[in-house]
């Protein structure tokens, strides 16, 4: 072999030798990095356990439901509309209040005492406020302004609801029931209850009224009345000195005297067995928002009372009771919420289902 042919071998062999070590080094580094991506990163930050060396728990506390908010003097009519929560406090002021952050936007007299501390004298619609006054009137509200808008000359009110293109007010001392119209606040029509009427509302395409004390003796009765024709359709005896009521939920619900709400079926005017029993006994209020039926117990001065749910199907109370302030009157549900009027410590409960 000549010498150039030595030469050319020998370069040909240093080059793949060379190669061979690039190949080498090349799957070095690959393996180099495998083994740096599986190892744990270095932590760089440090995490204080505090005394115990445990690490800090990262589960969210859990929504708060429920909430008080400080209006003052005696609440005991609440309703919610128009986006707000309205609150008749001390039969003195109408208080409009944030239902997000709970602030009072506005108080707003009458010229007249508000309210008949009962738990009905205030309704809202899209338009105005409508609450009874001490002296029997009804005060319309503007909303708009937050002032007074007129005052309509009644005899005796007490308790006043909304809907079927009117606004419908109970007298109890007088047997009556009145209708006004929302538009022009006058009195278009009265339809003649026995019984001393008190709580009243709308659904079902009907008005109705409960009454504690009819003459015929059959110790309390809701009257079902034809928007129509302001006549009354249906007398329905339920017993336990009915007193006020609610509609929804696919019923009609009347409170008694003896710690008990009743349903009444609206298709069948039937009442539906057995009641739901709220306490032993004692008043009750009511209130329907949601899909969901809620009362209470007018417990009396500075007993601290609770609000229960009642299943619309079975007629049961469920759940545990819901803690609300002393002497809660009035209830109303709306803006996802449950709103409690507590009369005795001056404070509106506010509950949100969970």
């Amino acid at each position: 072999m000549s010498r150039q042919s030595k030469v050319a071998l020998a370069a040909i062999f240093g080059a793949l030798v060379g190669l061979g070590t690039l190949v080498g080094v090349v799957y070095a580094l690959r393996d180099t990095d495998d083994d740096e991506e599986s190892a744990p990163p270095i932590a760089t930050d440090v995490v204080e356990t505090g005394e115990t060396g445990e690490l800090p728990s990262t589960e969210e506390e859990p929504t708060e439901l429920s909430r008080t908010i400080e209006v003052g003097g005696f609440p005991n009519a609440v309703a919610v509309g128009q986006g707000s929560v309205w609150v008749v406090r001390d039969g003195r002021r109408l208080l409009r209040i944030d239902p997000d952050t709970g602030t009072i936007e506005a108080q707003i007299g009458a010229g007249d005492e508000l309210g008949s501390e009962r738990p009905c004298g205030v309704a809202v619609d899209r338009d105005a406020a409508w609450v009874t006054t001490v002296s029997g009137d009804v005060a319309r509200i503007n909303t708009r302004g937050n002032r007074l808008g007129r005052l309509v000359d009644l005899s005796g009110a007490a308790c006043v609801a909304l809907g079927a293109g009117g606004v419908w007010v109970t007298s109890p001392d007088l047997d009556t029931v009145t209708r006004i119209d929302p538009v022009t606040a006058t009195v278009v029509a009265q339809v003649e209850v026995d019984g001393f009427p008190q709580g009243i509302d709308v659904g079902f395409g009907s008005v109705w009224v409960a009454a504690a004390d009819p003459p015929d003796g059959v110790n309390g009765s809701v009257y079902r009345i034809d928007p129509q024709t302001n006549e009354i359709v249906t007398v329905i005896p339920v017993g336990a000195l009915p007193e006020f009521l609610a509609v929804g939920a696919g019923g009609v619900w009347v409170t008694g005297s003896d710690g008990t709400v009743r349903q009444i079926e609206p298709r069948s005017n039937q009442l539906v067995d057995p009641p739901a029993q709220v306490s032993e006994d004692g008043r009750t209020s009511v209130t329907v928002g949601g899909g969901r039926v809620f009362a209470t117990t007018i417990t009396g001065p500075d007993a601290v009372g609770s609000v229960v749910e009642i299943d619309p199907e079975t007629n049961e109370v469920i759940g545990a009771p819901i803690p609300v302030g002393a002497n809660p009157i009035g209830l109303a549900f709306g803006a996802g919420s449950l709103w409690v009027a507590n009369y005795s410590d001056g404070t509106i409960t506010s509950y949100t289902p969970g």
